[in-house]
């Protein structure tokens, strides 16, 4: 049982003014989960990116090969601002779930 001064805006609760559990049926996503998803798009769009980098040096890219990693670019910002702003663990599945990288192989 809890004493002393219980304060509480779920899912966030307070006692005597320092943060405490809370039974909540809120299933909140941590910012390790967070940081893990974040740094596996990331390491995604690095793969996806990877057989197209020495043409990028070379400047031996298509017009098409490019556009490629455009999009792998724009989906990978997606995805990482999404995972940011998720604040349960529902959102977070959802995000995963509507991952939309392209489809051909650059």
């Amino acid at each position: 049982s809890v004493t002393g001064v219980q304060t509480c805006a779920l899912p966030i609760c307070e006692v005597d003014g320092k943060p405490a559990m809370v039974d909540s049926d809120v299933r909140l996503v941590t910012k390790g989960l967070k940081t893990i998803w974040s740094k596996n798009i990331k390491l995604k769009v690095r793969e996806l990116l990877e057989p197209t980098d020495a043409k990028v040096m070379d400047e031996t890219i298509t017009t098409e090969e490019s556009a490629k990693r455009s999009d792998i670019i724009s989906e990978g910002d997606r995805l990482d601002t999404a995972i940011s702003g998720a604040s349960t663990v529902e959102e977070l599945i959802n995000i995963l779930n509507t991952q939309n990288w392209p489809r051909e192989e650059i």
